[in-house]
């Protein structure tokens, strides 16, 4: 029995040295490669993408000729892996791409705008190419190209822009009004100004869903929308009055009836904290909003239902709304919440969701460390868990042991954020124990091969001993059979390991390539079949 733990743990210290930055399946060239990505269905040709990442630089002439030959699912993985690699190569075709026929289906328009994404992605390197079709080309390419350059943060982007929205005949002027518009800053207000005495510009504008944007000076406008018949614009310009009204609007407010709304907690907000200094007293009225009380009422059928103070239930929360802006104040918050963030009730969890919710600070860190260590494992919960995420998201590499330690203590709800945290924490000493522990639940119950799955996947990590363990996952329907994500995340976890394992995978490959006699096949079949006969291709 010795013998056999020392082994084990050999086992998995040599996997820490298996994890490999580029890993070449079997002996298939890129170019071929690359052409299993054509006439696939989403996944499998997703599956073929990433593995033509792995090849680097000289996957793009083949992922180029994909965007110009293959279907629009090709083309559409072909720009997830140029994304990838941003080879500057493919910005010449990518521009191709941005023309289209019409919006029907195979108009060429989803194609289009997939291409505009991936552009925007390049950024600065892409404008002066685009910037040259913008002055050559006419129709839908050129339209595209405004688009593209109105999502990318560039001076010489944002000039080209302006020039179009000063030439009233340029075809493409609404784009260029709509694009400037959206921007939060003095140009996107000097728009808006512009637009009260121009009916046109007003109309273009108008179509625009701007409540999300904190800025006193739109508050006229936003009141202009509630009073639009169209529900839409009227509900967005209530989220603008609730973001930006302050005291002196509360009595217009009320005078427009707008008190019978679900506006009016968030007006509240705003108007108690309006002009309020320091920060940490606006913090002090905010944590005031976040504890608000809650009520209970018996509905006809008997269930008891709780509802945040004065906030509809059917509508967005007040409560959620506080949290948000307590939050963005930063470590101004944490004295406010650190009396009762371990506390067993409602007000310790609403604490937590603002401390997951602070921009990164030393502070706020070690707060969220001690909050982890000093919670039970019988009292996680939805903040918690949100705690856990965000640390991942800081790549906290002090999380560690604690998160380790949940992984043996825990309910196993909690085990999916925790491998997910110590994934993007990346941190190669805690991969040993993360394995060591997942193969233990693998052992004692099943069910755990997807998340082994993912970590093999995440690390690139390529061993044939974890072969039962990802022929379990790619047959696994957990989550269901839908058509991407659930598929994506675990499915192309698997065969992804299986293709960069080798030949060992070939024969575990087969039996997953043929339908079992009896079996009703789902979507979800069907794509495992397909994965396992293209990772056959590609193995030989």
């Amino acid at each position: 029995m010795r013998l056999q733990i020392v082994v084990f743990s050999l086992f998995l210290g040599l996997l820490i040295f298996l994890i490999t930055s580029r890993y070449c399946a079997g002996d298939i060239s890129t170019n071929e490669l690359v052409q299993l990505m054509d006439k696939k269905d989403w996944t499998t040709s997703r599956f073929v993408a990433e593995l033509a990442v792995e090849r680097g630089a000289e996957a793009i002439p083949p992922l180029i000729d994909m965007l110009q030959h293959g279907d629009e699912i090709a083309r559409d993985n072909a720009m997830m892996a140029i994304r990838k690699l941003k080879d500057p190569r493919a910005i010449p075709v990518l521009i191709e791409l941005l023309a289209y026929k019409d919006f029907k289906r195979g108009g060429g328009w989803l194609t289009a705008v997939s291409a505009s994404e991936t552009l925007e992605e390049f950024g600065e390197e892409a404008v002066e190419p685009l910037l040259k079709v913008l002055k050559e080309k006419s129709g839908n390419i050129r339209r595209m190209v405004v688009t593209t350059l109105g999502e990318i943060d560039d001076e010489k982007a944002l000039q080209a822009l302006q020039e179009i929205f000063l030439n009233r005949n340029d075809p493409h002027w609404e784009d260029a009004a709509l694009y400037l518009a959206g921007r939060e800053d003095d140009i996107g207000y000097s728009v808006f100004k512009l637009a009260e005495k121009d009916e046109k510009l007003r109309e273009i504008v108008s179509k625009m869903l701007t409540g999300h944007r904190d800025d006193k000076r739109f508050l006229s406008f936003y009141f202009e929308k509630v009073k639009s018949e169209n529900e839409e614009l009227s509900r967005d310009g209530m989220l603008g009055i609730a973001r930006n009204a302050g005291k002196e609007e509360l009595p217009r407010i009320f005078a427009e009836g707008l008190d019978k709304t679900w506006v009016l907690p968030f007006v509240e907000i705003n108007a108690v904290i309006e002009g309020i200094e320091p920060e940490f007293t606006k913090a002090d009225i905010l944590w005031r909003f976040v504890i608000s009380p809650s009520y209970e009422e018996v509905q006809s059928d008997g269930r008891m239902i709780t509802y945040n103070f004065y906030a509809p239930p059917e509508e967005t929360n007040h409560i959620r709304y506080a949290i948000e802006k307590l939050a963005n104040l930063g470590d101004v918050a944490l004295p406010l919440i650190k009396g009762v963030i371990s506390t067993e009730t409602e007000v310790g969890r609403r604490a937590m969701a603002v401390l997951a919710r602070m921009p990164p600070s030393e502070a706020s860190t070690n707060l969220m460390l001690e909050t982890l260590n000093s919670v039970h494992e019988v009292d996680m919960h939805g903040a918690v868990i949100e705690l856990i995420e965000s640390l991942g998201k800081r790549k906290e590499k002090r999380a560690v042991p604690r998160l380790i330690g949940l992984l043996r203590a825990s309910d196993s709800n909690l085990y999916g954020p925790v491998v997910e945290a110590l994934n993007d924490i990346g941190d190669k000493a805690s991969l040993e124990l993360l394995l060591e522990r997942l193969l233990e639940l693998w052992r004692e119950e099943r069910g755990y091969s997807i998340m082994i799955a993912k970590v093999l996947n995440h690390w690139k990590i390529a061993d044939a001993s974890f072969i039962p363990m990802l022929i379990e996952a790619a047959l696994s329907r957990t989550h269901g059979d839908g058509p991407y994500g659930a598929l994506y995340d675990y499915k192309l976890a698997a065969f992804l390991t299986f293709v960069r394992i080798g030949t060992p995978s070939t024969e575990a490959l087969k039996q997953l390539a043929e339908p079992k006699d009896g079996v009703k096949i789902t979507y979800g079949d069907r794509v495992t079949h397909e994965l396992a006969k293209t990772a056959l291709e590609i193995l030989k």
